[in-house]
Parts: C-alpha cells; structure tokens; sequence
C-alpha cells in the first residue's frame, strides 16, 4: 500500500468530501494526473464497492487490461494499492479518486455486500460440486487446462515443455520486428509465459535463468533503440502475467532460494538502464510465509549493514511486528532518508517514549537533509505537533511549511495551531499556490473572499476557477455567467472534442443562470459552427 494522504475522518466517504480535484493535482506527478483525468472521464472507472464500515473502497479501472485499484483509510491514514506493474502510485489511483470525490459522476458506490462479485461468490457456495465441475468444464478458458496439465505432469514432460517453449522465448528477444512493436512483443512474451505457468515446482533453476535473461535482454533491446513505439508514445511495460509467474515461481522456493533470487534480483536491476522490471522491487512482499518471518527477522538484524535500503524497507515492513522497540530503531535510523513514512514511524517511536527532544531533533535533521524545492506535508504536519506540544514557537516553520507544501492541508494545519497568524500564512499560500487558497476559503464558507482572490490573481488554473463558479453560481450570477460566457468563446477558436466538450460544460451552467443568452450561444453556434459535426452532436442534448 503507497501512503497518499493523513485525514482526521474516520470514513473514506467524509474523507472524499474534503478532497477536491486540485489538491489531487498537486499530490500527483503532473503526467500521471492527468492521465489518471483521461481515464476518469472516458468512463473507465466501474465496480466500486466500499466494505461495511467504510474504510477501503475496491474499484476496477479498465485499460489495455482490467486493474483492481483499492484505497484503505486506517489509523489516520490513506493509502492506495492497485494491480498495474506501475512500480509508483500510478494514473489508476487518480481516476479512483476522481471517481471518488465526483457527485456528479454519474456512477454509485454501493456496499460490498451487495456488489455483483458477492452475489456471485454466494450463488457459487450453493451449488453442488457436481455442478460446479460442469461449469468450469463450460466456461473454463484455455489457460486453465494449460494449468491444470502442468500443474500434474512429471518432471521430464515438464522439462519437455520448457525446453520448447524457452526456445519460442528466444526467438521473441530477438525478433527485430517484434522489438519494433512493443505492444505485439508484450502480447507473445505473455503468451509464451503462460505456457510455463504451474510447472515452478519442477524446473527452478531452469526457470531462474529463463527470468533473468528475458529482464536482462529487455533493457538491453531498450539500450538499442527497441520496444519504443515513437507514432503513439508508448513503451514495453511487463504484463500482469509475467509479473504474477514470477512471482509465483519464487513463492515455490525455500526461504534460503528465496533471499538469494531477490538478492540477486536487486543487484540486477540496480544495474538496468531502465525502470523496467523496477515493479519488481516489491516482490519482497509478496513471497514470504508467516513460516517464513522470524527467519525473515533475524536474517533483517544480522545482515542488515550488507542490504539495500529498499531491500531493508521491504523486509521491515514484513517483520515490524517480530521487533522489539531496540530493533526498530536500529533500523529505522537507517532507512529514515529513503522514505517520510519510515521516519514518521521512528519520530513516532521516540515520541511514545517521551522522548519528545529526540523525536523534535531527527526531525529537524532530515528536513535540513532533505530537497528545498519541495516538502513533504506529512513530515511538516508532524513537525508542528511536535513544536507545539513541546511549547515551542511554531511560527518560522510553519511559514516554511507553507512555501514548501503550498496547499489548503498545511494552510489548515498551521492555523488550527496558530490562529493569531492566520493572516500571515494566508498571504503566503496566495503568493506560492492561490488556486489551493481558494480553496481554503471555499472550505471555510469565506466564499466573498474567495471571489475576491479570483479577481485579483491570475494564476489560478481556469478549471478551478470553473468549478468555483459551478458550485456557487447562485450567490455570483454576474461573475459567474461572465466567466462562462469567456470559456465558450475562447474555446470556439479551437477545433478539437476537448474544446467542444469545454464550451458544453460551460453553457450547461450559464442555461442555468441565463437562459436566454445561453440560447443565444446555441443559436449561434449552430448556424456558424454546423460542420463541426462533433460539435453538433455534443451540443444536441440542448
């Protein structure tokens, strides 16, 4: 699970009300946002279902195949898993999230209990087992019966098997035509993968050479100019499949196979030129027993001064539980740099142990050690608890805070613990981020402020500004047909479905206001734009 935000709600629905597209924006690199928003709006977003109480919502994001996206609110905390090969919070958690804080979507998140998987989970706990074999020997794909087979055979058919098909492998990572086309290359790498699937048991090393030559050969055909498509943009990512059978095969192995491939694994993919196999990483936690763990932890504590500190993050997350307060320490003082959600544990630590000083002074290293170009909201946000708790002056760090994660959550945290100065920080967020103190003040029902600050600055992102007008064209209807009457017109100089689809967001709020000019524009359009068929059809719900 990635860590994506800290909230005082207690459920992911009052969580998503205070989450809005902009502060989405900010959260998420500038490429993944907004292909997250592509995603979103052409619909691809279905099977949402909260659990009972409300803290994860499950949802399938749909794409070059289907990826289940799960958000998970606990102990203050709200994170994000999904299953893309996407090694970093990827564009399917941004369009959950819009998805999520839409009311107008369109789309209902019901309870699990009574989402289409449950019910069919249910029907299929009443059937008898004969009839349940008559159905998977129905509907059952071609995959299966590979499996199956595989799963029974012997060793020498299973070696038979391999032996054919790492042949058919070979000829793949060397197929300049293929290279040339990363789509079809992953298609055949995948269908060649899925013939091994359940023969792990029978062919380890075999099968270990086999991944680690197709991860090598990969980057190497990247190094050569290949599996790029330049017309669509678009590079080699590994399958689902071939990162499951990977996975799996190493789940087959030993506690000892086990730490050697990812050993192993990590040494070679420090050494790529590309991110690749970078999802790879993870395969740590994934593959480990509860068998497994107390070796898992003793193997952590002797050996940790000769790991990565991806690897040491990995294995600690698996074992934490297994280590006393000491251990913890040890390896957090470690790990502290690569990742805020591991010092936040250690400054935790310190803290639970009244050990307030300590916990103040590794914090304020790491932020003196850290990029100031950007900071981290969790970090500061824990910062200032810890200054006021101990009664110390918060205000330089919070102004700090402020320039650093300019956004309407620190601006809420700072004066909820420094009121006397709110004036002051408000003008630092105008200055550094307005389209965020905007959204502070929506928040704060200061909506005549709010209007002022649009009027005033210039560099608040048109489609907040929309949205702000969206939601309060009553109270402005001047300012507000104004500003809709501005986007129909700039955007009918363009040609293009996201100009179009812009000026029919617009007019849908101005007929709201004022009919008659809305009507005006459609009239006009009409008769002027009419071989603009797309256009033309966009418009005919008016």
């Amino acid at each position: 699970m990635q860590l994506l935000f800290t909230t005082d709600e207690k459920t992911l629905p009052n969580f998503f009300k205070t989450l809005s597209d902009s502060k989405i924006k900010n959260y998420f690199e500038s490429k993944i946002y907004h292909r997250g928003k592509e995603y979103y709006k052409s619909g691809t977003v279905n099977e949402a279902a909260y659990n009972s109480t409300k803290t994860s919502l499950k949802t399938v994001v749909e794409g070059n195949s289907n990826y289940t996206v799960k958000i998970k609110l606990e102990d203050g905390e709200v994170s994000g898993s999904y299953t893309c090969p996407y090694d970093d919070v990827c564009k399917h958690i941004v369009a959950t999230l819009l998805y999520a804080i839409d009311s107008d979507s369109g789309f209902e998140i019901i309870p699990e209990s009574k989402s289409e998987e449950n019910q069919t989970k249910q029907y299929l706990q009443s059937l008898t087992k004969d009839a349940l074999i008559r159905l998977v020997m129905k509907y059952a794909p071609e995959q299966f019966y590979v499996e199956v087979k595989n799963k029974l055979t012997d060793s020498p058919m299973a070696i038979t098997v391999f032996k054919k098909v790492n042949r058919e492998i070979q000829k793949l990572l060397v197929n300049e035509d293929l290279l040339n086309s990363p789509g079809d290359f992953g298609q055949a790498l995948t269908a060649k993968i899925k013939k091994l699937a359940e023969l792990e048991k029978h062919l380890k090393p075999e099968l270990e050479v086999l991944i680690f030559e197709i991860i090598v050969k990969i980057d190497q055909a990247f190094d050569e100019g290949y599996l790029y498509d330049h017309y669509n943009d678009m590079n080699y990512e590994p399958s689902d499949e071939l990162i499951e059978f990977i996975t799996n095969y190493v789940k087959y192995l030993d506690y000892n196979g086990k730490i050697a491939f990812i050993l192993k694994l990590q040494t070679i993919l420090d050494n790529q030129s590309y991110t690749t196999f970078d999802c790879l990483k993870s395969l740590a936690e994934d593959v480990f027993t509860e068998d497994d763990l107390p070796f898992l932890k003793n193997m952590l504590m002797n050996e940790y001064k000769n790991l990565s500190h991806h690897l040491i993050e990995k294995y600690y997350d698996q074992v934490c539980d297994l280590l006393s307060d000491d251990e913890k320490e040890t390896v957090l003082k470690i790990i502290q740099f690569n990742n805020s959600d591991k010092l936040i544990k250690l400054v935790n630590l310190y803290d639970a142990q009244n050990e307030l000083e300590k916990a103040i002074e590794v914090i304020k290293v790491w932020i003196e050690k850290a990029d100031k170009s950007y900071g981290d909201d969790m970090v500061y946000s824990r910062y200032l608890d810890l200054l006021k708790k101990s009664q110390q002056s918060i205000f330089d760090v919070a102004k700090e805070a402020i320039i650093l994660c300019p956004n309407s959550s620190i601006l809420e945290k700072v004066v909820s613990l420094d009121k006397e100065n709110s004036s002051v920080y408000e003008r630092i967020l105008e200055k550094k981020n307005p389209g965020q103190l905007l959204e502070y003040l929506e928040k704060h029902s200061r909506l005549s402020e709010a209007l002022a600050l649009i009027k005033r600055s210039k560099s608040i992102w048109e489609e907040d500004v929309f949205n702000f007008f969206k939601k309060h064209k009553k109270e402005f209807p001047a300012d507000a047909e104004k500003l809709f009457c501005k986007i129909v017109e700039k955007n009918l100089e363009n040609a293009g479905d996201r100009y179009y689809q812009a000026i029919a967001d617009a007019l849908d709020q101005l007929v709201k206001i004022n009919q008659l000019v809305a009507l005006e524009y459609i009239k006009e359009i009409r008769f002027n734009y009419k071989r603009r068929r797309n256009l033309m059809s966009i418009l005919s719900k008016f």
